[in-house]
């Protein structure tokens, strides 16, 4: 199936690089003192609110499924398991038996397909470029959790490196980006404050999009069980999801993740693979 189609496309180009856009206006000052009325107040106590919903978990065993539906089809299940900030493994499987791998930590990026006997084996940097993204940024943005790039999940304490602004429906957190021409954006409803999208913003070229489902309650905190992911890959419409069996996750049971290259398989180069796509 060109090598499952080309391991997800590397799945989704390792979640379309994690980091990204929006335009807002409202800075928040570390202060509360301020009327129930007052924007300020208002903005900070939905980040408040957002962020304490965010548990801190050690790690994740996961069924999931993966949809892209641009610029093919292709629907793919397997299960995850996430060690926090650290690392990620995929393993997908048809019929019960596992068909391909794909491992990153906080250093390489692993894939294997077992119908082809191939494996990459790179520098994560090769497709995270210059961006200072973890393994838990990475993490988040799959989960459904916001985050400050290079830094962890979101804390209302992070309030005064980011802009927050109030709309009708929808309140924005924009954490200021070091990168030049990079914006990103995390979207809450008004109501519920929880995350609804992560806006991306490639130097005003491209744009990439994170749509988020309603979140549920887990041992982590709030999580979201299903992320809806657009982009464009070489001028190409990419559109994805990522579905999270949420119900039979297994949370904090010390679970480890070992990742070797199978014998008996040719490596190649992770290039050749996006360039087939």
């Amino acid at each position: 199936m060109k090598y499952l189609y080309n391991i997800l496309c590397i799945v989704l180009v390792i979640a379309m690089t994690a980091c990204g856009s929006s335009k807002n206006t409202t800075s928040a000052p570390s202060s509360s003192l301020y009327s129930d009325n007052d924007t300020t107040y208002l903005l900070l106590k939905h980040l408040g609110n957002a962020t304490s919903k965010y548990k801190n978990w050690e790690d994740v065993v996961i069924p999931l499924e993966m949809s892209l539906s641009q610029p093919k089809n292709l629907t793919i299940s397997g299960r995850a398991t996430m060690i926090k900030d650290k690392s990620l493994f995929i393993s997908i499987r048809a019929l019960g038996f596992e068909v391909a791998t794909l491992y990153a930590n906080t250093d390489s990026i692993y894939a294997s397909y077992k119908l082809n006997k191939i494996y990459i084996a790179e520098d994560i940097k090769k497709f995270l470029t210059s961006y200072p993204i973890t393994i838990g940024n990475l993490q988040d943005l799959l989960l459904g959790r916001a985050f400050m790039l290079g830094k962890g999940t979101l804390t209302y304490e992070m309030n005064k490196e980011m802009i927050l602004s109030l709309g009708k429906d929808l309140w924005t957190a924009s954490p200021h980006c070091d990168i030049q021409g990079v914006q990103y954006a995390f979207l809450f409803g008004n109501n519920s404050d929880e995350l609804a999208m992560l806006m991306i913003d490639f130097n005003n070229k491209s744009r990439a999009t994170c749509c988020y489902n309603p979140a549920t309650t887990t041992v982590a905190g709030n999580v979201s069980n299903r992320v809806d992911l657009s982009t464009s890959l070489k001028s190409i419409p990419l559109k994805a999801s990522i579905s999270w069996d949420i119900e039979n996750a297994k949370w904090n049971t010390g679970a480890t993740i070992k990742w070797k290259a199978p014998k008996g398989y040719r490596r190649i180069d992770a290039n050749s693979l996006l360039k087939a796509f």
